[in-house]
């Protein structure tokens, strides 16, 4: 998913990285093909791993990079991604032809291309979710998104979690002082070791 980054450790000795995910299932619920344990409530897709995407900043990047990523069919085929976000601002960055899903619970979420199954955690105004117009309610909305990730992936209720780009001064601004959620994510989950890695084709 170009544009996204994942984050990965489960305890304090566990580095977190961004470029690997965050695995919140027990080592010995896990198998060489599925290493962070199969979901089994989806028939059509039991052995896929269950990904969260938090949406990241409401009037950034963020949910234009997410469509254009779930777009793509392939991405179905290797797991079951569902958006932790909110419900217009992402039917607003979707193309013709794709609709959003909004769902109560993440096992809900059912892997199939075109639709983007969508956990609703915030409800925000218009004048919240305008493009490059951040606000410091859709700053505070963005930080909700990545720590309901965190949670549910401690409690091995999903596979993994990606982020979508965020805006750090707005985070700041919304009353979470870190430098970025690389560090937030790292309190949350205890790890005292920790790093951002960037790994692409071609970096600038």
């Amino acid at each position: 998913m170009s544009g996204l980054k994942t984050a990965t450790g489960s305890n304090s000795s566990s580095p977190i990285s961004a470029g690997e995910s965050f695995c919140g299932r027990a080592p010995e619920s896990r198998s060489l093909k599925n290493p962070c344990g199969a979901h089994n409530d989806m028939a059509k897709t039991p052995f896929l791993p269950l990904i969260g995407i938090t949406m990241g900043d409401p009037a950034g990047v963020g949910p234009e990079v997410i469509a254009r990523a779930l777009a793509d069919p392939d991405v179905y085929r290797g797991c079951r991604p569902f958006v932790l976000g909110d419900a217009e601002v992402m039917r607003e960055a979707l193309p013709p032809g794709m609709a959003v899903r909004t769902i109560e619970d993440p096992a809900e979420a059912g892997g199939l291309a075109g639709r983007v199954d969508l956990l609703p955690l915030s409800h925000l105004p218009p004048s919240s979710r305008v493009p490059g117009r951040p606000t410091v309610e859709g700053g505070r909305a963005m930080v909700g998104y990545i720590l309901e990730a965190v949670e549910l992936a401690r409690k091995g209720r999903i596979d993994a979690m990606v982020t979508a780009p965020i805006n750090k001064a707005l985070m700041n601004a919304a009353g979470f002082h870190y430098e970025g959620h690389t560090p937030l994510i790292a309190e949350r989950t205890g790890a005292r070791d920790y790093v951002m890695m960037l790994a692409g084709e071609r970096l600038r």
